[in-house]
């Protein structure tokens, strides 16, 4: 409770003390050139001596005046270069931060009194009795405070000489007494010598980090929870209580030689966890003469590291370390009190995943002879000046240690982890600049749209020693996406120890819309025969069931949390897909940005895509009706064997301006299929056009275009199949046989357990399609495949042919048989009600239900022969005709729904719905039977082989056969 109080109300105070800040932004606006004067004649000597003499004055009262301003701007225009752009709003960012930073200077100082380690020059006086002096102390000080503020940043620099560093580019501000008494006030309450986790990154995350600004630059801080359980996952850094007893263990005196690095360390959550854990043990070390208080300090200064590329966060994470540090500063020796000072921590600020100049030429030497060239060619330009930061950073990327005595001669550290940041390729402009650069230094294994944590992940194994361990939290992403498929295949080159999953799970919040993945491999040779496989279902992660598996399953197992393994016989004597058919996607139909208009400063679109496809004709004049000649769907319509509606297209009339309008073949085709993205597929024989959301799939061999984007898919589906003659693979199979394929329960489980791509649930996407294994079963099998098909078809047309409920309501309603309410039968006795009937239910309506609810909760009377008929039309009006209603009050209810007039013509036409829905039913039972018709026809091709004949020929076509 005290820790959520003060992160509550810290928060509170640095969102006001920051508000001050705002103006700043606005600060220096530049001044205006004046314009050129005509000549005039040169004054005499004196009276310019006396004009440029007002003139040196005025220049320097100018320039005290706007001083801070000048500061401020080169300050702010330095902070833009080391961010790189990322922020939507820089300047609010660069305001935020500045003020934080003040605030971390001062919790910092607090700190090292309540550690003793300088003089309780801001924690005594007035402060013993705040609340009684608080109002003389606001209105009667001047500069006090601020001088005794300074004077304890100047002994802090004694205890940690680095205590400046990163922060100087906030310096610009100077803080105000106000906001001094105010955050003083706050901190006096509390002793912070017993801090135990990362105060300073929890209160900025809660309090500075807008939730719709996240993700332009990764910026998910980790949860307190999920940093244990990593460090306690990995095993290697025991949590002994700080008053424990008991002797000191051998794993525990391992733990503090371990050396540890996080390359995306944030505000350090990761490294202050371990060396927490590390100061515990070192103290207890200490306290038995085992080693001395600076060899405690040298263990957890010189074996933890962390780079980030803001400065901002490398400041936190050097002040959150060096505060793990503080307990052992303060030593006697021959009965003299001595204080430690350290100079400084192994936090650098720079790109972790940007390598050097050595590391690219060691990388490329001997494998890719051109990006070598560029690298010397890089060698040989005009050398750059670089900072001892950056200097201090290229070694620990060159040597992969941190130099010094313990890691002297490593290279790599023990222990690897953290949470690398997560964008994805879309992100914003300045991050597709940054891609750009990642791709040309060519040492990761990239592609596709790959996300940000990828070459991250690569990068950390880099910085791995041998037998050293590297856990990560990445986006569920790293799963099943299809740009992660190499990155799953490398990461089983190493020991995989520990998988874990969070299906639907967001450990960050759910305003974030992030699942995650933890994954642990260990750099040591062979597969581990039991991986723990871990899944969650609570983010507490107290809970979770384990799924151990075999290393050797190979990737897509390891990273699937419901992989099962494939059906005998599925990819045996099969064709993938790509070899038979185009796969791409349909229509943006929309109109292209530039065909737009402004209104009111914002851009519209010329048409949206229901203007391109549109319901119905409806209200057009018919000189425009006439240019939707076509007729087509959009993806959320496909679904296994039918449609659900059918849409008006004008695509020759809007071809020209549409986003992306695709070639006109891909629809006017003799036969296609059409595929949604989630649901199943349709056999298409009317010419259908479809949106991007449709999945549309073309015979080889009906397509002999030379469009581009056709010949160059083409190219690709036959270097990905292995095949040369594409047309005359496709003239071997039914597009009816390959749709029953494609619909079929047997082929669907094995995609979206083994094959899937992507994080959305149920969708296959077309690089997935493109793999489909067809099997190569006689013509005569395809045949009685696609008849079925066909008729499937039919039955569904048949089924939308049946009249609706609804309908029967319409006539009634016309033909004025629905003349009564419910609260009429209230009237005329038939029903009758005692006590108040309030109760909303939402959920749907059954029989059984509905009558408690009523007849024994309500009070409401009824006869035997009243109730079964009234209950089964109220709970059929409620559920099929007006679902609405169900939310609804009954004191609502009763006169909403519309009754025929008496009992009996209440019979008559719950009879007539019964008959309809009889009618449905019979239908409905049809479509399943045939369904599972073609489910087996499916399943008995794929289980009895391949026709030995024709696959024999089709291996004639391979490529290089």
């Amino acid at each position: 409770a005290p820790r959520l109080i003060l992160v509550s109300v810290l928060i509170l105070y640095l969102t006001d003390y920051s508000n001050i800040l705002a103006y700043h932004q606005a600060s220096l606006p530049g001044m205006a050139a004046t314009a050129p004067t005509p000549p005039v004649a040169i004054p005499h000597a004196g009276s310019l001596l006396l004009f440029m003499s007002d003139h040196f004055v005025y220049v320097n009262d100018l320039k005290a005046h706007y001083s801070a301003s000048v500061r401020m701007q080169r300050a702010y225009a330095e902070w833009q270069r080391r961010v790189r752009g990322v922020y939507a709003d820089p300047a609010r960012e660069f305001c935020l931060q500045t003020g934080y930073i003040h605030f971390v200077r001062l919790f910092f100082a607090r700190v090292c009194e309540d550690h003793h380690l300088i003089e309780r020059r801001l924690s005594n006086g007035p402060f013993d009795q705040f609340d009684a002096y608080r109002q003389a102390l606001l209105h009667g000080v001047s500069d006090v405070y601020a001088r005794l503020l300074h004077e304890s940043y100047e002994r802090a620099t004694l205890i940690y000489h680095n205590f400046f560093s990163r922060a100087d580019l906030y310096d610009w501000f100077q803080i105000d007494e106000r906001s001094i008494l105010g955050i003083l006030a706050l901190l006096n309450r509390y002793d912070l010598s017993q801090l135990d986790f990362d105060l300073l990154g929890n209160i900025y995350n809660e309090g500075y980090i807008e939730e719709q600004r996240r993700s332009e630059h990764g910026q998910f801080y980790t949860p307190h929870a999920v940093v244990q359980y990593m460090v306690n996952s990995l095993n290697l850094f025991p949590q002994r209580a700080p008053n424990a007893s008991h002797p000191l263990t051998a794993a525990e005196r391992a733990s503090v030689e371990y050396s540890v690095i996080d390359l995306s360390c944030g505000s350090g959550s990761f490294l202050v966890e371990i060396a927490g854990r590390k100061a515990v043990i070192l103290q207890r070390m200490v306290n038995e003469g085992l080693i001395k208080p600076e060899e405690a300090i040298e263990r957890i200064v010189e074996t933890i590291a962390g780079i980030d590329l803001s400065p901002f966060a490398c400041y936190l994470a050097e002040i959150n370390l060096m505060m793990r540090c503080l307990p052992f500063l303060r030593t006697t020796h021959n009965g003299s009190l001595r204080l430690q000072s350290i100079k400084r921590t192994h936090i650098y600020c720079g790109d972790a995943i940007e390598p050097t100049l050595r590391e690219r030429v060691d990388f490329h030497m001997g494998k890719d002879e051109a990006a070598l060239q560029i690298s010397l060619r890089d060698r040989s330009a005009r050398p750059v000046r670089v900072s001892e930061e950056e200097r201090l950073l290229q070694a620990l990327k060159n040597q992969k240690a941190i130099p010094g005595r313990l890691m002297a001669g490593k290279t790599g550290f023990d222990v690897v982890l953290g949470n690398p940041p997560y964008v994805k390729a879309n992100e914003s402009a300045a991050q597709s600049i940054y891609r750009d650069r990642i791709r040309s230094w060519g040492i990761y294994t990239l592609r596709d749209k790959w996300d940000l944590f990828v070459p991250f992940v690569y990068r950390n194994l880099a910085f791995l020693a041998e037998g050293g361990w590297l856990m990560l939290l990445t986006t569920s992403a790293v799963e099943s996406e299809g740009y992660a498929a190499q990155l799953r295949s490398d990461l089983l080159n190493f020991w995989v120890d520990q998988v874990d999953f969070f299906p639907k799970l967001q450990l960050f919040g759910k305003y974030v819309g992030v699942t995650n993945t933890i994954f642990q491999v260990q750099k040591r040779p062979g597969p581990n025969p039991a991986v723990r496989r871990r899944l969650h279902r609570s983010v507490t992660l107290d809970t979770y069931e384990e799924r151990p598996m075999d290393q050797a399953q190979g990737p897509e197992a390891i990273f699937r949390i419901n992989y099962r393994p494939p059906p005998a016989g599925v990819t045996t004597g099969c064709i993938p897909l790509c070899a038979i058919a185009y796969i791409g996607t349909g229509l943006e139909a929309h109109s292209h940005e530039r065909h737009g208009r402004r209104v009111h400063g914002k851009r519209v679109l010329a048409f949206d895509l229901e203007a391109s496809f549109r319901s119905s004709l409806e209200g057009l004049p018919p000189s425009e009706a006439a240019h939707f000649s076509d007729r087509g769907v959009l993806g959320a319509e496909v679904k296994d064997y039918h449609l659900t509606r059918k849409r008006f297209v004008a695509y020759d009339h809007m071809k020209g301006q549409m986003r992306r309008k695709r070639i006109p073949e891909l629809f006017r085709t003799p036969a296609k299929l059409l595929l949604g993205e989630t649901s199943g597929g349709y056999y298409d024989t009317e010419h259908l056009f479809a949106n991007h959301s449709v999945q549309v799939v073309v015979p080889w061999h009906r397509l002999h275009l030379e469009e581009c984007g056709v010949q160059k898919v083409r190219q690709n589906s036959m270097l990905l199949a292995g095949y040369n003659d594409l047309d005359t693979i496709a003239q071997a199979f039914d597009l009816r046989y390959i749709l029953a394929v494609i619909n079929s329960r047997y082929m669907r489980d094995y995609l979206l357990a083994n094959q899937a791509q992507g994080t959305r649930e149920g969708r296959i996407y077309p690089d997935v399609w493109k793999l489909l294994p067809v099997k190569v079963v006689a013509p005569a099998v395809q045949a009685d495949i696609g008849q079925m098909v066909e008729e499937l078809q039919t039955l569904h047309s048949d089924l939308q042919a049946i009249r609706e409920a609804c309908d029967i309501v319409a006539r009634w309603r016309r033909e004025g048989r629905l003349t009564g309410k419910l609260s009429d039968h209230l009237i005329s006795g038939v029903l009758t009600v005692n006590g108040p009937l309030d109760q909303t239910r939402k959920s749907r309506y059954e029989r059984e239900g509905l009558h408690l609810l009523l007849f024994e909760q309500h009070g409401l009377a009824v006869s035997d022969a009243t109730a079964t008929p009234l209950l089964d039309y109220i709970c059929w009006y409620c559920n099929e005709i007006n679902p609405a209603l169900r939310g609804y009050p009954w004191a609502m209810l009763r006169s909403q729904i519309e009754l025929p007039a008496n009992l009996s013509a209440l019979a008559s036409f719950m009879g007539e719905v019964a008959a309809l829905q009889q009618e449905r039913n019979t239908a409905i039972e049809r479509i399943a039977a045939k369904r599972a018709s073609i489910e087996a026809a499916v399943v008995a091709a794929y289980e009895h082989g391949a026709d030995h004949e024709r696959w024999q020929t089709l291996q004639g076509l391979r490529q290089g056969s």
